[in-house]
């Protein structure tokens, strides 16, 4: 009849942890999708007011230009010419009648 008890007792212990551990768990999930999404967020509207600082200063220079320019600043990266779109490490510049419009993922 003791070793029942002690089972139980035993199990019962093991739940409360598991559910204790699985509950943090969620927790620091939940957190970590939060700060995640803040930091991208904030990455996004950096992203897009460099784009209008980029656009209002060579606002004059042709796509040719700018894909000049983007070369020369890092010869390595991954440069996609789409017609009016030049994606430039997931960074997209728009031009239109070949002059640069705006900037932004």
């Amino acid at each position: 009849m003791k070793t029942w008890k002690f089972a139980f007792i035993v199990s019962i212990l093991f739940l409360i942890g598991s559910n204790t551990y699985w509950f943090f768990v969620v927790v620091d999930q939940a957190l970590t999708e939060k700060y995640q999404s803040m930091n991208l967020h904030h990455q996004d509207q950096l992203i897009a007011d460099m784009g209008n600082l980029i656009v209002k200063g060579i606002e004059g220079k042709s796509k040719k230009d700018v894909l000049f320019l983007l070369r020369q600043a890092k010869p390595e990266a991954f440069l996609v010419d789409e017609g009016d779109v030049v994606t430039f490490e997931n960074i997209a510049f728009k031009f239109e009648q070949d002059k640069l419009v705006a900037v932004g993922k």
